[in-house]
């Protein structure tokens, strides 16, 4: 006995030390009243598999963890999954919180949604809180709405029989003495897909209950089943695609069972329903884990038969050039740093990103054109559009086979053409996603490889894409003002508005071809926006009225503000220089005038268009001193311009500004 417990114990510091090493975990595990209780559980089942026989093990002292001394705090649940906690247990019903949504607080993750386990039944759930609705025949839960959140909520009452062999293999690890509580929460445990979905977290207790060693592979980034792997996809073939979804996501290893598994059953996947599948795979691309899902997807053989074109793209693409380097991933990389669990995108941006990539693989384009269209999203305008793509044009771009080599000039009017023609092109695309027939039509470009035929989009995503490539003609005939805000709105996102959708599939798409967006125009459009808010404020009426009908004046506020930029400070004391150039037409005088002021060049336009100014007729020049103020020869200055003239002298080390109107 001395010999077990002196091994115990060296088992014990050394998973006490490689526990401290990692990082995901910043603080103890146990405080040290639970500290002998955790490490003999945890001794025990690192050397066991999730499967193996641990009848003689007593389950009730080995498992119950304090939750606090493993990082969770009650502040970390969403408020909505506490009303449901505290609602069960005031009616006197337990309620714990169960699998991924555990996971991910222990991983310092936000869950992506909470889950909720009951003793009461799913009819008096759905009894007690009015906006609920069972749902799921096979897997029954009751879905509760509140505060703009669903929470999904399960009872222990509706637990399903597995298969003969499955309730054999359960008998066999049952635990021989267990207390009756314990033996309910280890019944469900072992029901469930993964042993990192297995955790149990008792909020109102601080405990959280670890029948599976969970715990231990969370800690080793390992994705496991509870059950056998062809066992468990068996009954459900589901799993294979959520073992992904969880990997890819959270960057956990395969065991060596799980991948046989994945390859022995992967075409079982096409015995789940379509809009299951849509589910999967929106919950692997919009919540920021595109790219490694769809490379592990690819890797396990599954890519073929989801998304065929895309498995025979890759595997073209990829022996060449290195599947990162290719542009479908790039964009699944940029689709990636927008999205997460906290602000998920929406199924329709990744679609839309699919249909804009196969239209260039099937027809590629000049990079100025692509670069146009992108810009057009995602500006909204289309002379900011153009002129950003030209800009970045000019920086060699190499993406094969989808762009072109960009050698050839292309006129604006040639430009808009194409473009107008390229969004029309890349709207039929869809068609490749909803419809079988066009899938194998599509896949004849891609010789040896299989087609499985499947299609799992809905066939209302159409309307959605001809909606955000449609009407380009339209935007750029127009040039609508362009966008004021480049923050995206994730509310509007999730509801598929057209115009945040456009704009964001454009930065997207910006952004992998050219790595850089033009803020400037960014920065001039927002400062445009606020200056002429402020304009439209202050003017008064009186001012206007006060002029002749066919003068026109510099607007006071404009003065006012430019004046402030302009004040020299009290120890500067150089002089200002202004030069005008004055311009005459039938019925309005244009005043452009140039200031200069301590080295700061700063430009005050008409309320008129420069673009409509005629031949300049004369120019003038003049000083203005602290002391002296000259008028232009053959000026004449209105009562309105005198009185600003004589308050402006007034001031002691002030900038002097003045507006004239000539005849």
């Amino acid at each position: 006995m001395d010999v077990i417990s002196i091994r115990r114990n060296s088992l014990l510091l050394s998973r006490l030390k490689s526990l401290l090493s990692l990082k995901r975990f910043s603080h103890s595990f146990v405080e040290h009243g639970d500290e002998e209780k955790a490490s003999v559980m945890r001794s025990k089942s690192s050397h066991l598999s999730p499967y193996s026989k641990i009848g003689k093990m007593d389950t009730s002292q080995l498992t119950q963890l304090d939750s606090r001394n493993l990082g969770i705090e009650s502040s970390m649940i969403s408020e909505p999954s506490w009303i449901v906690l505290k609602s069960l247990q005031k009616r006197g019903f337990k309620a714990y919180l169960v699998g991924g949504c555990v996971r991910d607080l222990l991983l310092n993750r936000k869950p992506k949604d909470y889950d909720i386990i009951t003793t009461a039944k799913l009819k008096q759930v759905k009894k007690h809180f009015h906006r609920s609705q069972i749902v799921g025949r096979r897997f029954p839960i009751c879905i509760v709405h509140l505060k703009n959140t669903v929470i999904e909520v399960s009872s222990f009452e509706t637990a399903v029989q597995g298969t003969i062999e499955k309730e054999k293999f359960l008998a066999a690890l049952k635990p021989s003495t267990c207390h009756k509580s314990d033996l309910v929460l280890w019944k469900d445990c072992m029901r469930r897909d993964f042993t990192v979905n297995s955790l149990f977290f008792n909020p109102f207790e601080n405990k959280i209950y670890d029948y599976a060693n969970g715990l231990g592979d969370i800690r080793s980034l390992k994705l496991q089943t509870l059950i056998p792997a062809h066992m468990s996809f068996t009954e459900d073939s589901a799993r294979i695609l959520r073992a992904v979804r969880i990997a890819a996501r959270l960057c956990l290893s395969f065991s060596k069972e799980i991948e046989s598994a994945v390859s022995d059953l992967s075409f079982s996947v096409l015995s789940i329903s379509q809009s299951r599948i849509m589910m999967e795979l929106n919950y692997m691309l919009s919540y920021g884990a595109a790219q490694p899902s769809i490379s592990l997807l690819q890797r396990l053989g599954l890519l073929e038969i989801l998304l065929p074109f895309h498995a025979a793209y890759l595997t073209r693409q990829g022996s060449k050039y290195g599947e990162s380097s290719t542009m479908l991933m790039k964009l699944l990389y940029n689709l990636d740093r927008l999205s997460s669990c906290e602000q998920p995108s929406d199924s329709g941006l990744w679609v839309g990103l699919f249909v804009f990539h196969m239209a260039l693989v099937e027809k590629p384009q000049h990079p100025l054109v692509v670069l146009s269209l992108a810009s057009l999203l995602y500006y909204g305008n289309w002379k900011e559009a153009i002129h950003h793509a030209r800009l970045q044009i000019e920086v060699p771009i190499c993406f094969e086979p989808e762009l072109l080599e960009a050698t050839a000039f292309i006129s604006d009017r040639e430009l808009a053409e194409r473009v107008i023609q390229l969004a029309i092109f890349i709207q039929g695309f869809v068609h490749v996603l909803t419809d079988a027939d066009s899938l194998h039509e599509m896949m004849e470009n891609f010789p040896g490889c299989t087609c499985s035929g499947l299609v799992f989009v809905p066939k209302n995503m159409r309307s959605y894409i001809a909606n955000v490539f449609g009407g380009i003609d339209g935007l750029i005939k127009r040039n609508t003002q362009g966008r004021m805000s480049f923050d995206i709105d994730y509310d509007m996102l999730q509801q598929r508005d057209v115009k945040e959708s456009r704009f964001v599939i454009g930065k997207i798409v910006m952004e992998t071809i050219c790595c850089a967006v033009d803020h400037e125009v960014m920065a001039r459009r927002e400062e445009d926006h606020v200056e002429k808010e402020i304009v439209e404020k202050q003017q008064t009426p009186s001012a206007c009225q006060s002029l002749p009908a066919k003068n026109m004046m510099f607007n006071d506020d404009v003065f006012t503000r430019v004046k402030r930029e302009l004040q020299p400070k009290k120890e500067d004391k150089q002089l200002a220089t202004k030069k005008q150039k004055v311009v005459k037409t039938e019925d309005n005088i244009y005043v452009v005038a140039k200031l200069k002021a301590t080295g700061q060049e700063r430009f005050s336009l008409s309320q008129s268009k420069v673009a409509n100014m005629p031949k300049t007729v004369e120019n003038c020049e003049e000083e203005i001193t602290h002391s002296k103020c000259n008028v232009p020869e053959g000026g004449v200055a209105d009562e309105h311009n005198k009185k600003r003239k004589s308050q402006a002298s007034k001031g002691k080390g002030s900038l002097r500004l003045l507006s004239a109107l000539f005849k």
